[in-house]
């Protein structure tokens, strides 16, 4: 019985490909054969066959995107098919490094509040110390 995500045919859903790569077949010899066989063409991570290869950023490119990423941390299609033509990249590719960068930005302005809101605790504890100490000498 097939999943309901898929056929076996297109399917690039992990679980189904498993399933699917398993054969009802009781001859040992040929089972082994056909996982010597899968375990040489595959590479060696465990990513499933249909994922497509990261991306390597030049510095260069980088320095562009960044540029650009300060002028307009939100850049519309056109200038984004603008930059994928200029930098020789697919524009979806430029769309998932903004999204990135952003997520960077959210994560760095989440640790910096926190860092301050660490550092007037602390401040808070010793001007609290100090009082309490000014007190007790009264």
């Amino acid at each position: 019985m097939l999943p309901k995500c898929c056929d076996y045919r297109s399917c690039i859903n992990v679980k189904c490909s498993f399933i699917f790569s398993i054969k009802p077949e009781n001859n040992v010899e040929s089972e082994n054969r056909e996982q010597q066989q899968q375990l040489n063409s595959q590479p060696t991570s465990n990513w499933y066959i249909g994922r497509r290869p990261r991306t390597a950023f030049t510095n260069s490119q980088v320095s562009i995107l960044e540029t650009v990423f300060q002028v307009n941390c939100y850049p519309g299609i056109q200038l984004r098919e603008q930059l994928a033509e200029r930098l020789d990249l697919d524009e979806d590719r430029i769309q998932i490094w903004f999204q990135n960068r952003r997520a960077k930005l959210r994560r760095s302005l989440r640790e910096t509040r926190l860092q301050l809101v660490q550092t007037a605790v602390a401040d808070l504890e010793v001007g609290h110390e100090v009082i309490v100490e000014h007190t007790d000498k009264l």
